[in-house]
This record gives C-alpha cells, sequence and structure tokens, in this order.
C-alpha cells in the first residue's frame, strides 16, 4: 500500500505530526474494510501506536493499545509478533509517562 510507505518515510524523516495523520488514515481504512480483528488492521493500529508513542501522546497511546490488544489476543494468539508488540508498546506508554503512578509501573511490568 502506497500510503503505508508514505507514512513510514514521513515518521522516518521526522515528520511525526503528518505520519501519525496518515497512519490513523491507514487504520481507519482497514477498520472499515476488514473489520478490527484483521492482522492488516492490527499492524497498522500497532503503527499509528508507535507515533503516538513518539509523540509522548501517552494517555491517547495506552486507550488506543488497551483496546486493541484483547483483539490481537483474540484474533492473532498470545504469542504472535503483533501481540506481543502491543504488549511492549503499552508497557512503553505506561513506564515512560512522566505522570506516571505507581499501579502504572506495575502494569508495565506485567
Amino acid at each position: 500500500d502506497a500510503q503505508v510507505n508514505v507514512s513510514s518515510c514521513l515518521d522516518d524523516l521526522g515528520r511525526t505530526d503528518e505520519a501519525t495523520a496518515l497512519k490513523r488514515q491507514i487504520y481507519s481504512r482497514y477498520k472499515a474494510l476488514g473489520g478490527v480483528s484483521q492482522r492488516h488492521t492490527i499492524m497498522s493500529g500497532c503503527s499509528l501506536a508507535i507515533c503516538l508513542l513518539r509523540q509522548s501522546s501517552w494517555d491517547e497511546a495506552k486507550t488506543f493499545i488497551r483496546e486493541l490488544l484483547p483483539v490481537a489476543r483474540r484474533s492473532l494468539g498470545s504469542d504472535h509478533d503483533l501481540t506481543l508488540a502491543l504488549h511492549q508498546n503499552l508497557a512503553d506508554a505506561l513506564s515512560y509517562n512522566h505522570e506516571r503512578t505507581r499501579d502504572d509501573l506495575l502494569e508495565a511490568e506485567t
């Protein structure tokens, strides 16, 4: 998909805001076409989550990943690389946030 490549290039160039906006469009399109449980939708969601983390959008990233993670577990399995990547992204969102709580750090460890 050309838009996926463009969004990756924008991200590589440090144009994170533009990359995030495009990744939101891509995720919405995949979700509308194939549903949230399709591998491509989950993959684009994981990519969007990474952009949100790069922007330090901790709360949005946490909310988004918490919605996507159960879908990935059901659709792909707990040991799938995308499911594991989402777990890592959630741990990052919980632990890198300067306003994190003790509960956030405990959740990040699990």
